[in-house]
């Protein structure tokens, strides 16, 4: 079975002691901080000496290298998909020096770690050195045939994509409602039928063996947390059969929708997703 693989970084930078936190999918932003290098010299008791440059600082994370993963073939044979996130720490050098599994399918989560091993990285300059930082890199698993797009533009050139903020250890006003420094709501809620006409790529669950070999259908209805940038940010399971739980999060995990703006500025969606089993012939 043919099968995608994609490899996403939601940058939640933060460094040993201070944090600084992540395009759309599948687009790397790149730091433009430029190293600044003055001109002149200065004296130094008597003696002329050339001033040292001075390293701008880091803004966002840059990737340099990224390594791409391989589908683990237990979960190609099972029809498993999904998101995994992986917590990795990054040295000054901007070698990763530690991975760590935050979520994702056991079937998966060991060749995303791996991926996520030989990721490098641009040193992150903080007052003009270079510092230790963490970050969050997502992997997308999904097969081909499952991939569904609209005729709205959708980017998916190498599936990496990074996003910064300055928001100490998190994000800052993530409940339902608040503000985030206007009086714009951070988060709002949207039925269905709207969000629905907002996808711009949707992956298809593949239908669990075990499921189709005891006759299992029917509807599963997930809370979903849509992302300013389109990207799901949180699914939880509201009701539907057990078998196909899986199955639905780990195919919604990887949808991809129009940023929803108010007034012009793009905020969070709260709404619900259904994904229908329905055996042929049954």
């Amino acid at each position: 079975m043919k099968h995608l693989l994609k490899c996403t970084v939601l940058i939640f930078l933060t460094s040993s002691i201070a944090w600084a936190q992540p395009a759309s999918l599948a687009t790397a932003q790149h730091n433009d901080a430029q190293t600044t290098n003055p001109t002149g010299t200065v004296s130094l008791g008597g003696t002329t000496a050339a001033r040292q440059p001075v390293l701008a600082d880091s803004k966002i994370l840059e990737i340099i290298h990224e390594q791409g993963t391989i589908y683990p073939n237990d979960a190609e044979r099972a029809g498993v998909q999904g998101e995994v996130m992986v917590r990795v720490w990054v040295s000054e050098m901007g070698d990763v020096e530690k991975a760590e599994v935050l979520s994702g399918d056991p079937l998966l989560v060991d060749a995303a770690v791996s991926a996520a091993r030989k990721f490098k990285f641009k040193p992150f300059i903080k007052d003009g050195k270079p510092v230790k930082v963490t970050t969050k890199l997502s992997f997308d698993f999904h097969f081909f045939d499952k991939v569904i797009t609209n005729s709205l533009p959708y980017e998916n050139t190498k599936g990496a994509r990074a996003k910064t903020n300055s928001a100490l250890g998190g994000d800052a006003a993530s409940a339902l409602g608040t503000s985030t420094g206007t009086d714009l709501p951070k988060r709002i809620k949207l039925g269905a039928g709207v969000t629905g006409g907002m996808i711009l790529r949707k992956i298809q669950p593949v239908y669990p063996p075990e499921a189709k070999r005891n006759h299992i259908q029917g509807s599963v209805v997930l809370r979903a947390v849509i992302g300013k940038d389109g990207h799901i940010k949180d699914l939880t399971p509201i009701s539907g059969p057990q078998e196909l739980i899986r199955a639905s999060i780990g195919a919604v995990q990887q949808w991809v929708y129009r940023p929803y703006l108010l007034m012009g500025e793009p905020v969070e969606v709260d709404t619900q997703v259904t994904v229908n089993f329905i055996l042929k012939g049954f």
